[in-house]
């Protein structure tokens, strides 16, 4: 889906499937996508499901799901057995399983682009008993159903990222011009707090920036925290600081805002708290 395109509601659907062998599908996924297709079955879409495209199209590659488009809205077909969705095996063991795939995927948001040696190296080094065997399946798990992308450069050099190729593209290039070299190594706890709290649990500036907008910008809280998100993804893709603010003009102008000094301070301030991808995850704050 065009990531333009403004899709208004969506039209969900449940149906039965027979030849669907749905315990064999749900071992394959990441935990996250197990449970949007079980929130989905329940017709009881968190916030984010709908917004989740690359979640829904992921969905329809594994065979749970149909999507198609329409001029405004989106008809969702989910698929369903004739078991309960709580009733799998799965189930028992998605607990540990997501830890580690959040984790590695935190990694992954912080660093924009990585390659897989490091990403494993960064991983272990937060989680020492990690089973490596273990660690590479989570990270399978992601790349086959597209959640990250894997690409392979003219030099040999792999990456997984969230990107596609034009944004990973840009990274490097971003990367040239800081002559970032080390990795930042992220410890268990600051990994686990991303896992569980998103960007919130990385930089105490998100929270804080949320409550400002919200109590004196008369900001809705949950645009709030979209704009935030949408921020920390300049972070990823390694915008410098400049750059950022010329993006939140053009955000705050298409919603009819206009940038003053002081909202500039305050996302100033919170842009250079984020792990940014041109200095492979770590701040401007910590590079100025």
């Amino acid at each position: 889906m065009d990531e333009n395109e403004i899709v208004q509601y969506i039209v969900l659907r449940v149906e039965e499937k027979t030849d669907c062998d749905i315990a064999a599908i749900l071992e394959q996924l990441p935990v996250r996508l197990a449970k949007q297709w079980a929130r989905l079955v329940h017709k009881k879409p968190a916030a984010q499901d709908e917004q989740d495209f690359a979640g829904m199209e992921s969905l329809q590659r594994v065979g749970l799901a149909t999507l198609v488009e329409g001029e405004g809205e989106l008809d969702l077909t989910v698929f369903c057995g004739s078991e309960e969705t709580d009733s799998y095996a799965f189930w028992n063991e998605c607990q540990s399983r997501e830890a580690m795939e959040e984790q590695l995927n935190a990694l992954v948001r912080c660093f924009g682009a990585v390659e897989p040696e490091v990403l494993f190296a960064k991983y272990q080094l937060a989680n020492p008993d990690a089973d490596p065997a273990e660690v590479q399946a989570a990270c399978d798990r992601m790349v086959e159903v597209e959640l990250w992308n894997q690409y392979e450069n003219e030099d040999g050099e792999r990456y997984l990222t969230y990107l596609d190729a034009e944004g990973l593209t840009a990274l490097l290039e971003a990367r040239e011009e800081t002559e970032a070299e080390e990795y930042r190594t992220f410890s268990r706890e600051e990994l686990t707090q991303m896992a569980q709290k998103g960007w919130a649990g990385i930089t105490p500036l998100w929270t804080k920036t949320a409550d400002w907008l919200a109590n004196e910008q008369d900001w809705f809280l949950d645009d709030a925290g979209e704009f935030l998100n949408q921020a920390a993804d300049c972070a990823g893709v390694g915008l410098d600081g400049e750059s950022f603010l010329d993006w939140v003009s053009e955000f705050l102008d298409l919603n009819g805002l206009e940038l003053d000094e002081e909202m500039e301070e305050h996302f100033l301030a919170y842009y250079a708290s984020l792990p940014n991808g041109a200095y492979k995850g770590f701040t401007l704050a910590a590079k100025s």
